[in-house]
């Protein structure tokens, strides 16, 4: 019989281990994944860097390892684009070591202070690239994932209404209601024999009511763009405009357009 050695038995070696490392990797959470253009010249946004199979580097004289490693961290976030106000001047290349935090062993937290000057014309895409000498274990940046958006701010318009806007252009300006009355040859109502549907005002200061047409225009136009959106929610986020915002918008409407026919029922003599 073979002599059984510690090689193995019958004499053979034993086969060679092999050991794999899991590759470093790295996500991004935070506020600022659903940031706008207005929210970053505000600062306050957070940036948040979770890492897997690694660690951060201690703190030296920079949060996380020196100043210079600290530095780097926010070099690496850089923005696809290269606008003259935009993320890469205006946010990395003017951020502060002091905004980043070694939150825990593999989470960073970067806190965007204020950028009074960004000022962006189009929708920004930023990548997060780590540094290998801010890892413990990686001998190569690692880029996280995913990428985050600057959106532009959208401002959709409101019927102002109280007077203002195309019904006083077309009645050529704001006028007095019992002016307006007398104007189309009807007699002003005696205000003792009124019945009061609704708030009281001065005879010369009741507000001019919004034109119904044009808050019914709006809320076609709203409701259109809805749909438009429910049926394509990429327009969603290219535009930033968030449904709930619209329907908002319409709830404001339905009411302005109903207190605008209760006024136009007691100018109705």
């Amino acid at each position: 019989m073979a002599q059984v050695t510690r090689l193995g038995l019958y004499g053979g070696p034993r086969p060679p281990q092999t050991f794999s490392v899991a590759p470093t990797s790295a996500v991004i959470s935070g506020t600022v994944t659903s940031a706008t253009e207005a929210d970053i010249v505000a600062g306050g946004k957070t940036v948040i860097i979770t890492l897997t199979n690694d660690t951060w580097a201690a703190a030296g004289t920079g949060p996380i390892g020196s100043t210079a490693d600290t530095q780097a961290i926010i070099d690496g976030i850089t923005s696809a684009q290269a606008e003259a106000l935009g993320w890469n001047n205006e946010v990395r290349d003017k951020e502060v070591t002091t905004a980043v935090v070694r939150t825990s062993a593999t989470v960073a937290t970067i806190t965007l202070t204020a950028s009074p000057l960004y000022d962006i014309t189009a929708i920004e895409t930023i990548t997060v690239t780590i540094p290998a000498a801010v890892l413990v274990t990686s001998a190569i940046d690692v880029v996280a994932a995913p990428t985050f958006t600057i959106l532009l701010a959208v401002v959709v318009p409101v019927p102002t209404g109280g007077g203002g806007g195309a019904g006083e252009a077309r009645r050529g300006g704001p006028q007095p209601r019992r002016r307006r009355q007398e104007a189309k040859g009807r007699k002003p109502r005696d205000p003792s024999t009124r019945t009061n549907y609704g708030p009281t005002y001065p005879e010369d200061e009741t507000p001019e009511p919004a034109e119904p047409e044009i808050i019914d225009a709006r809320i076609a136009e709203l409701e259109a763009l809805q749909a438009g959106l429910v049926s394509d929610d990429s327009k969603v986020v290219a535009l930033g405009i968030q449904l709930e915002d619209i329907e908002s918008e319409l709830t404001k409407l339905l009411k302005q357009r109903a207190d605008a026919l209760l006024l136009l029922l007691l100018l109705v003599d």
